[in-house]
């Protein structure tokens, strides 16, 4: 895979679920709620139409990760004219285009542009993701990008790869990658209703969506299995004799065997006990999620709660669960200072209480660090 990445990787073109339109003489990004692909090459014309007929108007997609590291991070600034600096997440150097010519500077979370002034909803330079996948169902030998820009879904990516290489599962694979919307409150405490992207293994996907008709399948079965039990109870006059006479000739034979010893009843109801003691322990020493307590760090920021009637300021950290389900958990003052240094893909244990509408943690327990790098 090294070599790979060091090559020019076949691009065939692009999918967003947005399109630049314009509106009173100003181009704005429409979000469309579904999959588009565009192409720069008219000579894969066929493979822009393979996909319009696969995934039209869909929400979803049936993507393939050929690589361990998929999704490529950075903080980027644009104007006007395009981007005008950049630097990859985790690093201390960018590039600043200065008169045309891209030159070398130090990047940190200092940097002015990194911050949000007053009366903006968001920094200038801001976070942007490019995704790289195959879509099997349109072609094998061509890669796809994706650009992606909502802060939410970078992360969500950026968490669930972390989770599955924590887990020790592999990445290259097939996956579904889905659209689904969500209400968001920007820091100005306007609420909107966006799409935001996740994804589940491919199998996964498949078998949470064939619940529903699974279920109704099960019900009339139910139904069916109960029609043809009633049916064969009462056209089995001649099968009931049978039995009976069968159950009377067992009936006789116990009776013979009674008389012959007396043991064995007491045999068999001390075997019936070990039986259902058994069957006990079982059910009792059913393997349980090793896993069920375990987070991972997405995001932290700090939040005025009130207590005892005053106003105070709590470190939030937002995790996701074995689930890939987000949750906010107020952080205790004592675990505060040592979990703000971490980033995100730590990896914790945490002992979760709900008070109200808040979810505080009474312990963190760490199993992975993966600490915030401090530009020098």
């Amino acid at each position: 895979m090294e070599q790979l990445r060091n090559m020019n990787l076949p691009i065939v073109g692009r999918i967003q679920h947005g399109e630049q339109q314009i509106s009173n003489q100003r181009k704005k990004v429409v979000e469309l709620g579904y999959f588009i692909a565009k192409i720069k090459n008219d000579n894969m014309q066929f493979l822009l139409n393979r996909f319009n007929e696969k995934y039209k108007q869909e929400k979803k997609l049936n993507i393939r990760f050929f690589d361990d590291e998929p999704l490529s991070v950075r903080h980027i600034r644009y104007n006007q004219g395009g981007a005008v600096c950049y630097c990859k997440e985790n690093e201390v150097q960018g590039k600043q285009k200065v008169s045309n010519v891209w030159k070398t500077v130090n990047c940190s979370e200092d940097c002015k542009y990194r911050l949000s002034s007053d009366g903006t909803s968001k920094p200038m330079c801001n976070l942007e993701g490019t995704l790289k996948f195959l879509l099997p169902e349109i072609s094998t030998d061509r890669i796809w990008i994706m650009k992606i820009t909502g802060q939410t879904s970078i992360q969500r990516l950026k968490a669930y790869i972390a989770l599955q290489k924590h887990l020790e599962n592999p990445i290259i694979g097939d996956y579904t990658l889905f659209l689904k919307q969500e209400e968001q409150t920007n820091k100005m405490g306007k609420t909107f209703n966006n799409y935001v992207l996740d994804i589940v293994k491919k199998e996964d996907f498949i078998s949470n969506d064939t619940i529903p008709s699974n279920q109704a399948n099960q019900k009339q079965l139910s139904t069916i299995t109960t029609q043809n039990i009633d049916n064969t109870a009462t056209n089995s006059n001649s099968d009931v004799v049978s039995k009976q006479e069968k159950e009377s000739k067992s009936k006789e034979t116990k009776t013979t065997e009674k008389k012959s010893t007396k043991k064995e009843p007491k045999e068999k109801k001390q075997e019936t006990i070990t039986q259902d003691e058994t069957k006990k322990k079982t059910e009792n020493t059913e393997p349980k999620n090793e896993f069920e307590n375990y987070y991972v760090l997405v995001d932290t920021c700090k939040r005025t709660l009130m207590k005892a009637g005053k106003p105070t300021e709590y470190l939030i950290g937002n995790f996701v669960d074995m689930k890939d389900q987000t949750i906010d958990v107020v952080i205790p003052p004592q675990f505060a200072d040592e979990l703000s240094q971490c980033d995100i893909g730590t990896t914790v244990i945490l002992d979760l209480a709900t008070v109200g509408d808040k979810t505080f943690t009474n312990n963190i327990q760490y199993v992975q660090k993966c600490l915030k790098n401090v530009a020098a």
